[in-house]
């Protein structure tokens, strides 16, 4: 009696959604999946069912709830990547990638306006006492100071645009998958922004690209570009012994066994020895009383 009286209580959050089980029985019959024809009886019962509305008994509910369960696991299993929720959501990408388009016009409007004003104030000659002379000071100090990050962005909002546009043909897009596109943008137009200021990108510049597109570039592959980061903070720890600043201080090497294994040098001659010896008694006498 527990099992009927939780699913009369929870039936809702664990039932099965008719939509996604017609989405994904289209699915397989378009792919010429073949589907077991006892699971194919299950789960058409079950959207017809849905679709009428009829009321069971809980006794019902349980047998019912748990022939779904199995017939639409089995089905996932033979399409898997796919599932029912992946073709529908799939299906209907418009509203989930709106945001996405959204920043990726925004961050091309900032980015070309820039580039627009930068080419036609390069062919005219402004009056330092003009007001035009106001707008081409922002365009110069702080839009181009800024346009890295715009084409940072502008990468990271390809990256996610092209990953969407090919879970949706492959039919495996599902909302889940945008969660931290924001992140994702934010992390292209920050590291768009400041890579030329990490890395020496003279030899890049050189070949002919320049700090806009190497920013879009890195937009593009932030994981790759975030790696290399990493590795040059780990260069820099290394190279600075940092690793024992963050753990404490460096133990302090023991003066006089350094100087009596020294003494023990079979290279040395007696009158070294005796000046080393002396040196050591003089340390004896004076040494702090901590190291």
């Amino acid at each position: 009696m527990k099992v009927f009286d939780f699913l009369d209580r929870d039936r809702h959050q664990y039932e099965i959604n008719p939509t996604e089980v017609k989405a994904l029985l289209k699915y397989a019959a378009e792919n010429k999946i073949l589907v077991p024809e006892h699971d194919l009886i299950v789960l058409q019962t079950h959207i017809v069912e849905s679709d009428t509305q009829r009321e069971h008994t809980l006794q019902e509910q349980v047998l019912n709830f748990g022939e779904v369960h199995r017939a639409y696991a089995n089905l996932c299993s033979l399409t898997y990547p796919v599932s029912g929720q992946t073709v529908v959501d799939s299906n209907a990408t418009k509203l989930s990638v709106a945001a996405i388009i959204v920043f990726t016009v925004l961050f091309f409007g900032l980015a070309i306006t820039n580039e627009i004003m930068a080419l036609y104030f390069g062919d005219i000659d402004v009056p330092e006492e003009s007001e035009l002379a106001d707008i081409v000071w922002f365009q110069e100090y702080v839009l181009n100071t800024l346009s890295p990050l715009f084409w940072g962005a502008i990468g990271s909002c390809i990256y996610l645009l092209k990953r969407i546009s090919d879970f949706k043909k492959a039919k495996t897009f599902s909302r889940d998958k945008l969660q931290g596109w924001g992140t994702r943008i934010t992390l292209g137009a920050v590291l768009g922004g400041v890579i030329q200021y990490v890395f020496d990108t003279d030899v890049i510049s050189s070949s002919g690209i320049d700090d806009n597109a190497l920013a879009l570039l890195v937009g593009l592959s932030v994981k790759v570009v975030y790696g290399a980061v990493e590795k040059t903070v780990d260069t820099l720890v290394e190279k600075f012994n940092l690793d024992a600043v963050r753990s404490g201080k460096p133990k302090q090497k023991n003066i006089a066994e350094a100087i009596a294994s020294f003494v023990t040098q079979p290279s040395l001659s007696d009158e070294e020895r005796k000046t080393v010896l002396s040196v050591l008694e003089i340390y004896d006498k004076h040494k702090p009383d901590k190291l």
